[in-house]
């Protein structure tokens, strides 16, 4: 069984809005393709790492929405949508759980699950993203400075002068900075999905 509690606020946070998408889109399971969707348009850590490697933005957005829009819709006042982690996503977990003991950390977090869909040779989403996973590593450990994951808020650590040197005010008025407090809903719920025992294995 997964325990939620192993994982940062940010990726918690990131899971929560995939279900959301899950649930605009009728979508019964989380998949990678909502995750990875989320990561790359509200997770600066992804956005950051991904710059660095040169991946088009655009055209991978646009990939993940076919993806998404391949997957079934499912309709009926008893249905419940968003609740449960597709097969795909509950192995990723697992495998990122494997990356964090590999480096050490005390939480799993962004740059563990970008580890380990390099691992996952099969899987679409890495096929299609074909990036060097030394160059990855290279660039996550640049980001890092070094630095290991010992509380829930590590992704907000990382490159502390560069990240925070900038405009908050300005950043806050554009809806850039998005403040946790609040949230406590969404992460509950967040907690409940991953607590549960009986995982959705579907395959797209």
């Amino acid at each position: 069984m997964l325990e939620p509690n192993k994982m940062t606020n940010q990726l918690q946070m990131d899971i929560g809005e995939a279900q959301q998408i899950a649930v605009t889109r009728k979508h019964q399971t989380i998949t990678i393709w909502h995750l990875w969707l989320v990561f790359i348009t509200s997770n600066d850590l992804v956005k950051r790492i991904y710059s660095e490697l040169n991946v088009d933005f655009n055209k991978l957005e646009q990939y993940l929405n076919e993806k998404l829009d391949q997957q079934p819709v499912v309709t009926g006042s008893s249905v419940s949508y968003g609740q449960q982690l597709a097969g795909d996503l509950y192995e990723l977990i697992a495998d990122a759980d494997q990356q964090r003991l590999k480096m050490e950390d005390s939480f799993i977090a962004t740059e563990h699950f970008l580890l380990a869909l390099q691992t996952q040779k099969k899987n679409a989403l890495t096929q299609y993203l074909q990036l060097n996973t030394a160059e990855l590593e290279t660039v996550i450990a640049t980001v890092r400075g070094g630095k290991h994951v010992t509380d829930q808020n590590a992704e907000q650590t990382y490159e502390a002068v560069s990240k925070y040197g900038i405009d908050l005010v300005e950043a806050v008025r554009e809806g850039k900075i998005e403040p946790v407090i609040g949230r406590d809903t969404e992460i509950r719920n967040v907690i409940r999905i991953l607590s549960r025992k009986n995982k959705k294995i579907t395959q797209y």
